[in-house]
């Protein structure tokens, strides 16, 4: 695993950057689109551009959060409202000839995990259930209800705040799962499919985020009758998220010094940026930014910057320019941030992790210049 780490935090910043240029393209056009009043085959089109960007982003952090280099940032998500947003992606790369269903018996239903590890958890869950039923079709179930604390089936070990234990089924009615493979389902690199159809990490990643959250999760299938999997979390009060109470991705109009050296990121940035309202000046130079702001530093209310590039890192280049104007408000927006001694002396700045979509962006960048947590 320590090998398989390296191998993906090697290749994760290249990767990231290609999807932070595909997630924020999309997001630019989808937004065009709207303006425009495009046909629905265009958000068709879209759709499946971001489901498999979602996907493709899943992938690197399933092998980054397996390999234990990139963890993940629990909040408090309401895992109703998160389910019923991820299958609006998933139904759309999913064949006609499979229908999802979704029931709940609680829409309260808040539990603390991180919000890309639970989106990984129900697209492997669904993706897996799609290929178990092939060509000939049928039916995906999803239930999520919840268990009194106390009550059989629940969790045996809750936390002190814990209203009870939140259960989620997946059940399809494809051709079940042998016996003996079911032992051996949530082990790492194991699969039954042909080379080039799976990973054979992402029941294996499913049990280690569901674990990670205080939860588990269980294998229950007939040959025959398909299989149904039982995901417990914890039921957790529900806290008011400001996020998702305010779907429109917050705007402003401050002065952005934005610095990335690669190209087609320092046009997709820069683009969405200007979408939410703000004056960017950009550079793809941090030695040109670094002169620009030298200049004229009252001009800018907040440099955004990525962190490894060429001539000068992020962190270096943050550092040179509160020399001259201490009280200067920055954010890095990098692919893979994993060296703490890097980031010494910076530790005030805000650190988003590439791909970021255009509500994650404003989000920061509120954060950023208002001085609180995104």
């Amino acid at each position: 695993m320590e090998a398989v780490g390296i191998l993906a935090g090697s290749i994760a910043h290249d990767f990231n950057n290609v999807l932070m240029t595909i997630i924020g393209n999309t997001e630019l056009i989808k937004l065009d689109a709207q303006d425009l009043g495009a046909p629905d085959d265009l958000w068709v089109s879209l759709g499946h551009i971001e489901i498999a960007s979602r996907r493709a982003r899943a992938l690197i952090g399933q092998l980054l959060t397996f390999a234990r280099q990139q963890p993940g940032r629990a909040r408090r998500l309401n895992l109703h409202h998160a389910i019923n947003e991820e299958l609006e992606l998933i139904r759309v790369s999913t064949p006609a000839s499979v229908a999802i269903d979704y029931h709940t018996d609680v829409e309260n239903a808040a539990t603390d995990i991180d919000p890309t590890a639970f989106f990984q958890i129900v697209m492997n869950l669904c993706h897996n259930a799609v290929e178990a039923i092939g060509d000939k079709g049928g039916q995906i179930t999803l239930h999520l209800s919840r268990i009194e604390r106390g009550q059989a089936g629940g969790l045996d070990k809750l936390p002190k705040n814990a209203l009870g234990t939140i259960r989620l089924l997946v059940r399809d009615n494809g051709p079940g799962i042998p016996a003996d493979i079911q032992q051996r389902v949530f082990e790492p690199f194991f699969s039954t499919k042909p080379i080039g159809k799976g990973t054979g990490l992402g029941l294996a990643i499913v049990k280690n985020m569901v674990s990670d959250c205080g939860g588990r999760v269980k294998l229950d299938s007939r040959l025959g009758q398909g299989s149904c999997f039982t995901l417990l979390f914890p039921q957790l009060p529900v806290l008011e998220d400001k996020a998702e109470k305010n779907s429109r991705p917050p705007q402003g109009s401050e002065r952005i010094l934005l610095i990335d050296d690669e190209d087609t990121l320092f046009y997709t940035i820069r683009r969405m940026m200007a979408r939410l309202g703000y004056q960017v000046e950009a550079f793809t130079s941090p030695a040109l930014a670094l002169l620009a702001f030298e200049k004229s530093p009252q001009n800018y209310d907040v440099v955004v910057t990525d962190m490894m590039m060429l001539e000068i890192n992020g962190a270096e280049l943050i550092e040179k320019m509160r020399q001259i104007r201490p009280d200067l408000r920055a954010m890095i927006v990098s692919s893979y941030i994993t060296d703490n001694a890097m980031l010494d002396g910076i530790e005030d700045v805000l650190k988003v992790r590439k791909p970021v979509n255009m509500t994650g962006l404003a989000h920061a960048l509120r954060a950023t210049i208002q001085g609180g947590e995104a």
